[in-house]
């Protein structure tokens, strides 16, 4: 999924991406944004997906006064503003309406109350479309936003000054832990594409230039390789001014070569099949970025060097019997041991496919679990990770459901069970499931502190 952050919603917009491989427009701006039915007809014959911005629209995070000027400070006036929006834009059976964002850049510990009850009245007003949200402030703060969002992404770096020290390598740093707290949810990246220099404030008064085509392919697979299901460009709005120091029709054709060339491998990005687990190291591996997908019976490592000197790294697979380079087209030489070596140049991007048998899974997590005693249900409260509780009142049996890998091995207090059965807690203080991938090179406990 890619997307572009548009000034406003006008059919200009529109004539730009028709025909491109960006899916999805997000507006920037509370200015020019009421949406009629003549334009939404518009985004619906282009094939083009909208997200709706609601944080200009009931005034908090970045903005201090909404734009319908009334007091949205309760549910009952929020839930008017938004019914009414909601029926204006008649978007029910709208094709390319995708959904509200949330909120843009609003850090959670200020606004996260508020928007949470704003997600709860878009889930009974409108639960056809999904939630959207830029949440500002890193990991903690996409945690404490994650069950407010559908879809989350997280405020960029946006590394690209045009200076010496330019830290391009902070889009994996960033991105990668939030991808992994987030698990299952989806995890958009927003990238800068422009000179932010045109923003006109003091904070970016210092920038030189925006990043060169180079600079926002590493950007892009930075992204793919921490786990981003969807990027997002920063921004189309500052491309194609006037007075841009890159002349726009060049920048805009920049961010569609990456985009088209990411493209190319959306199928295989997307995999949900299991990878093997592929041991790997660099010369400086904060400044080295990798990722494996496995499709139809094919292994593919994506590998970027956001270092601007060149960096070799070396990986091992198992079982492999060709590794072919798609942008060098190298036939890269295997060891008998299973080790292969790769030389990136400054800011080099590699993908290599890699003939193997399938792997077995290195899946050891335990996705859900769930506990109950005949018509009661339990309430389970995390603690930290892998640590929760769970209060079984006077029950002195629960039956028990997880959700791990189809092929790992599941023992609880010591014993190999089934994902499902039924298990005494009289006497019993806590419950420790025991999870081990199928390849039995991982394993972890998952621990439910037993309370009445």
């Amino acid at each position: 999924m890619f997307g572009s952050y548009a000034l406003g919603v006008e059919p200009s917009d529109l004539e730009d991406f028709k025909g491109t491989n960006i899916d999805v427009l997000l507006c920037n701006s509370k200015s020019r944004f009421y949406l009629n039915h003549d334009l939404l007809d518009e985004f619906d014959k282009a094939g083009i997906g909208l997200m709706y911005r609601l944080d200009d629209l009931l005034s908090y995070g970045m903005r201090a006064a909404s734009l319908e000027n009334v007091d949205v400070t309760t549910i009952a006036s929020e839930r008017a503003v938004l019914e009414r929006t909601f029926n204006a834009l008649d978007v029910k059976d709208r094709p390319s309406f995708m959904g509200w964002q949330l909120n843009n850049e609003s850090p959670a510990l200020q606004w996260g109350e508020r928007m949470g009850w704003t997600n709860q009245l878009l889930q009974d007003i409108d639960f056809d479309h999904l939630v959207y949200g830029v949440s500002a402030g890193g990991k903690k703060t996409m945690i404490e936003n994650s069950r407010m969002q559908d879809i989350y992404s997280c405020d960029d770096p946006y590394p690209i000054a045009g200076k010496e020290d330019d830290a391009i390598w902070k889009v994996w740093d960033n991105l990668k832990p939030l991808v992994d707290e987030a698990y299952l949810r989806p995890v958009w990246s927003t990238l800068q594409v422009s000179d932010l220099y045109l923003m006109g404030t003091s904070a970016h008064a210092h920038r030189e230039r925006g990043p060169s085509e180079q600079e926002l392919r590493n950007m892009a697979w930075q992204a793919v390789c921490a786990g981003a299901q969807g990027i997002n460009y920063y921004a189309h709005f500052h491309v194609t001014r006037e007075d841009a120091r890159k002349p726009k029709e060049q920048g805009f054709a920049e961010y569609l070569r990456v985009t088209d060339e990411i493209h190319n491998f959306e199928d295989v990005i997307l995999s949900r099949e299991d990878v093997p687990d592929i041991c790997q190291k660099a010369d400086r591996e904060d400044r080295f970025a990798y990722g494996v997908r496995r499709y139809n019976g094919k292994t593919y490592v994506f590998l970027v060097n956001s270092d601007k000197q060149p960096q070799s790294a070396t990986f091992k697979v198992e079982n492999a019997s060709s590794a072919i380079g798609v942008y060098t087209n190298k036939q890269y030489s295997i060891t008998d041991d299973g080790y292969i070596d790769v030389l990136l140049e400054p800011l080099g991007v590699e993908v290599i496919i890699i003939d193997q048998p399938d792997p077995k899974s290195a899946d050891c997590s335990l996705k859900n679990a769930h506990f109950s005693s005949g018509d009661k249900n339990f309430m389970v409260s995390a603690v930290e990770d892998g640590i929760n509780n769970v209060r079984v009142e006077d029950a002195q049996e629960v039956n028990y459901s997880i959700v791990v890998h189809k092929d790992a091995v599941v023992k609880l207090n010591g014993a190999v069970v089934e994902p499902k059965g039924t298990v005494s807690v009289s006497g019993v203080d806590k419950l420790t499931f025991t999870v081990t991938s199928e390849d039995g090179k991982h394993k972890k406990d998952y621990v439910y502190n037993v309370s009445k």
